[in-house]
């Protein structure tokens, strides 16, 4: 099954997002290392769609040959989408990007209004266009400030945002949970008047998208930040029930605590059993816990793999979760304050290094200084692919289900 993938970044006034073909073809300036790039964003996320489908451009529109735009998607594969307040571009940064069941592309994050971010939303067709059946001829800001960095779509065309409410007079942070019908207005029968906040304990909560299992629970892991040292605060991970409610059948009412530590991003296993990716004094981690919430201590040591960081800037920043329950991991390290190669960590499901991935169970790749994964999704195929950021630069890059760069993506697979 060919896959495209719809790519979401910002800029200085407007959304931006760009379309490429399963061969990694995202534009016409390709160096030769065999980046994938475009100049005029960060990815801040990456989404897959199924082609074929009603989503898709029919299968007789000619394929977008490797290193070129797809001209199918907006205007020569790229939608840029201003955000006005009052008739006036405001600036706006994306946060998460989902694709629904019909194939349209929302992108949620946060847009100024006033000096301050407010919640904002877009969706678009398949084809890139703005879907005028939402919000306001495609776009959304609401009253909430804040910002948005996780989607859920919903059947039937609705939608949970997930991210942070800030407090218009002491700014502090608490997560939010929202839910939207599909027309973008409030969906009045979630939380209070659709909405959801929830205070961490003692600081202010730094949330990781959120992930969804089967009976509708809603899981997010938090940092509870103070003084902006997340290591002095505790990693909290709330499950919420399909109303937006602390669902008391998780951890302890509805909330399990893990400890010292920051938690870059979360996923599910096959067993919907919830995987933490993140960092506590000079190590990262990842912990497993069980779908209702307590640690798993078949995974690591009591539910928890630890590896030290070997050199001064190393950080895990996204995973996903492939076939027998494997997990890749994509970070960052390299010396001094910038990371300049891009890390994939593959880890079997009693969370040991899988040796038979890469070197030892990892793969480096050599990028430029300032580099950085911000998203990865897997294929049937189990090959991982990776946005993010090099130097001012996208990138993608593809890794088959060896460790090995995908020389049939892009230019040699990055």
């Amino acid at each position: 099954m060919m896959m495209t993938r719809v790519r979401v970044g910002f800029g200085v006034a407007a959304l931006v997002l760009a379309s490429c073909g399963n061969d990694g073809s995202v534009t016409s300036s390709t160096s030769t290392s065999g980046k994938v790039s475009t100049s005029s964003s960060t990815t801040t996320a990456i989404a897959t769609v199924p082609a074929g489908s009603t989503t898709m451009v029919p299968s007789t529109t000619p394929a977008p040959t490797a290193g070129m735009l797809d001209p199918s998607f907006g205007k020569d594969g790229l939608t840029i989408v201003p955000l006005t307040v009052g008739g006036s571009a405001v600036p706006a940064l994306a946060g998460a990007v989902a694709v629904d069941a019909d194939g349209r592309i929302v992108v949620a994050g946060e847009a100024d209004v006033a000096g301050q971010p407010h919640v904002a939303l877009t969706r678009l067709l398949s084809n890139g266009s703005p879907d005028e059946s939402f919000g306001e001829r495609g776009s959304l800001i609401l009253d909430q400030p804040g910002d948005a960095n996780g989607l859920l779509p919903l059947n039937g065309g609705g939608m949970v945002i997930t991210g942070i409410s800030l407090d218009s007079n002491s700014g502090s942070a608490q997560l939010l949970l929202a839910r939207l019908l599909e027309d973008g207005s409030p969906d009045v029968t979630f939380g209070t008047d659709g909405r959801t906040t929830v205070g961490c304990d003692v600081g202010q909560c730094s949330p990781t998208p959120p992930v969804r299992q089967s009976g509708g629970r809603i899981v997010i892991v938090a940092t509870d930040v103070i003084n902006e040292q997340p290591f002095e605060g505790t990693i909290a991970v709330f499950g919420f029930d399909g109303e937006g409610r602390l669902d008391p059948s998780f951890g302890s009412g509805g909330i399990a605590r893990l400890g010292a530590g920051s938690a870059s991003t979360v996923a599910l296993d096959a067993s919907e059993r919830v995987l933490i990716v993140g960092a506590v004094s000079d190590s990262n981690f990842i912990a497993r816990l069980s779908p209702d919430g307590a640690l798993d201590t078949s995974f690591g040591t009591n539910g928890i793999s630890t590896f030290p960081q070997v050199q001064e800037t190393e950080s895990w920043n996204a995973a996903v979760v492939t076939t027998g329950d494997r997990v890749v991991v994509a970070g960052g390290r390299g010396e001094g304050d910038f990371s300049d190669e891009i890390t994939l960590t593959r880890f079997d499901d009693r969370g040991r290094l899988d040796t038979g991935y890469g070197t030892a169970g990892i793969v480096g790749i050599a990028l430029n200084a300032m580099s950085y994964p911000a998203a990865i999704v897997t294929d049937q195929l189990d090959r991982t692919t990776v946005a993010g950021v090099s130097d001012g630069q996208f990138f993608v890059t593809r890794i088959d289900q060896h460790g090995r760069l995908d020389t049939n993506f892009g230019s040699q697979g990055i």
